[in-house]
Formats: structure tokens, C-alpha cells, sequence
């Protein structure tokens, strides 16, 4: 599935107040073309079609004893987003061998997207205090086009800390070269996003 976002529908998309949302973002310095696409991305985000397959989450809520988070805390936020060759079974919590601590099973870390490959698209964040439904979307995009994305609805978010993650298995984009990968949560009018570049073979 392929999109094309005109440029200025970017200044009306962003235009939402500041205040109702976190971001994440590197603090290397971007090229213009990092910054496009990421005004691309934060866009384009909201609007990606549900997921209706390929999506495997997990969740991990923090044992023993209830966990108050400081009061100025947010409810939730974006921890980060990775990409990586698709497979069954993952993202999974308490998952790798040998240790009975906490961890999370994610597809090996590959930003180089391989020619014609599934690739799994994952969003991981902390829930301090949420209570309801979140939604999570990934988008692709490069400059002005955005290549692939999906959302999918979280329900059952409890109060206590814990911890998620949502991966997204998309099929073969056909584009080559460079481009931005986004996550974003939303959960009631409070967003947190994060991103990493990507580049396609």
C-alpha cells in the first residue's frame, strides 16, 4: 500500500497544540530531508489503515508491590521504535533463554530493509498510570511520500507500571533508498512518538 501526502497539508496536520503531545526525537542534527520526512510522518500518522493482520503485542505489568509514580510523571510514553526481518513469536516478554528476569524478544535490530522481505515494525512504551484504550501506528516515509503504515487499538491498559510493546509485520515495500520510521501511542488526547531512520535495498 503506497501514499502521497501533499507538503502543505503538513502545516494544517501539525498545527494541533504542542502541549498534547511528547516526542522523542534524536539530537543528532537532521538534513532537511530527515526533517521533511519526519513532518511527513507526523502527518501522515493518525491516518494509516487498521492493521487487520500482522500484529503481535505483548505486555509485561511490573510485579510485587504497586508502584506510585511521581505526581508531575506522564502517563505513559514512548520508550523506542526498531525494525527488523520479520518472525513469528515476537515481540514477547520474559521470552529469552536462560534468564528469568525482566527482557523483551524483538527481531535482531536490521535498519537495511532487504528487497522484497517482510519486515517487522516495532513500537515499545511505559505505562506509568493509563487506564483505557491506547492506539499504536507506525508510518514509513521519505521527504513527501509516505511508503507503508499501520494502527492498531490497545485495549486494556490497566493503572499500574508496565510495560508494551506492538509490532507490525508489513509486506515488501517497493522503494529503494532512505527513509524515516515512526511510532506514535495515543492514549485519550496524549501522544508520544519516536523515530529512526531507515534505508530500503
Amino acid at each position: 500500500m503506497k501514499f502521497l501526502l501533499a507538503v502543505p497539508a503538513l502545516a494544517l496536520a501539525l498545527s494541533t497544540s504542542a502541549s498534547a503531545a511528547i516526542v522523542t526525537v534524536s539530537a543528532m542534527p537532521t538534513t532537511p530531508w530527515e526533517e521533511l520526512s519526519t513532518q511527513t510522518a507526523l502527518a501522515a500518522i493518525d491516518y494509516m489503515p487498521l492493521a487487520t493482520t500482522g500484529v503481535t503485542g505483548a505486555r509485561f505489568v511490573v510485579p510485587g508491590p504497586t508502584v506510585v509514580p511521581d505526581a508531575t510523571a506522564p502517563a505513559f510514553f514512548v520508550n523506542f521504535v526498531s525494525a527488523g526481518p520479520n518472525q513469528g513469536g515476537v515481540p514477547c516478554y520474559q521470552c529469552v533463554s536462560g534468564d528469568s528476569g525482566f527482557n523483551l524478544g524483538l527481531p535482531a535490530p536490521l535498519n537495511y530493509v532487504y528487497s522484497g522481505y517482510y519486515w517487522q515494525y516495532n513500537v515499545a512504551w511505559t505505562n506509568l498510570h493509563f487506564t483505557g484504550t491506547c492506539t499504536v501506528a507506525v508510518v514509513i516515509t521519505s521527504g513527501t511520500k509516505v511508503l507503508e503504515g499501520a494502527h492498531s487499538p490497545v485495549p486494556g491498559i490497566g493503572g499500574g507500571v508496565g510495560s508494551f510493546d506492538w509490532g507490525f509485520a508489513l509486506a515488501p515495500i517497493s522503494f529503494k533508498g532512505p527513509a524515516v520510521l515512526a511510532g506514535k501511542v495515543t492514549c485519550g488526547k496524549v501522544a508520544s512518538v519516536a523515530k529512526t531512520k531507515l534505508i530500503f535495498q
